[in-house]
């Protein structure tokens, strides 16, 4: 079999199997300064994942944030951007670090959001610090509809006292996909050329 025909093979086997690795779930790292001081530690300072789950998505919200300064910090704010719109949706959480949630449009550090979720801020067990988890579940929700978040971060060192900061750009498989496409490409194109 010539190298070309292997290619052409290899990249159609690749598109083949992308729908089997596509899933509703997804991973953000919040690893991108919006507004305010930059957070103690180091990037990523949380993590968020969505796991659809039947007409739920599962949230499990990581605060990453253990570097020193970044001991006094907690988290006041999450807000999720959804394309759709929420239709008797509620979210549900046995944990009792989360205080309220606010369906409906906001706007946030210059970016537009669907849901707010506020998180306790008194100094007590109630706050989320760094390197605990909060778990929740949003009802009547589609996984692949939540495209971005911002995240507030409070007692932060500098003059602000408080961070936003939001997932960086993630390539999706399809992208990486392409990517993996071309430099076959040009493989087959070197491997040509020096015949």
């Amino acid at each position: 079999m010539n190298f070309r025909k292997a290619a052409f093979l290899a990249g159609a086997g690749a598109l083949l199997l992308m729908p089997a690795f596509a899933s509703a779930d997804f991973s953000w790292n919040f690893n991108t300064v919006v507004s305010g001081d930059t957070p103690g530690g180091t990037a990523p300072w949380a993590n968020l994942t969505g796991t659809q789950s039947g007409s739920d998505v599962n949230f499990v919200l990581t605060f990453n944030n253990l570097g020193s300064p970044s001991s006094t910090e907690f988290l006041k704010q999450l807000d999720l951007a959804y394309t759709g719109g929420f239709s008797g949706s509620t979210l549900t959480t046995g944990s009792s670090s989360i205080t309220g949630t606010t369906f409906g449009s906001l706007t946030d550090a210059g970016g537009h959001y669907d849901v707010k979720i506020d998180f306790s801020t008194p100094n007590n067990s109630n706050r989320v610090n760094p390197g605990e988890v909060v778990d929740f579940t949003i009802t009547g929700a589609n996984a692949d509809n939540f495209t971005t978040g911002l995240l507030h971060i409070n007692n932060t060192p500098g003059q602000s006292g408080s961070g936003k900061v939001a997932p960086g750009a993630v390539p999706e498989p399809a992208s990486m996909a392409a990517l993996g496409m071309g430099a076959l490409g040009l493989l087959g194109r070197r491997r040509r050329s020096k015949k």
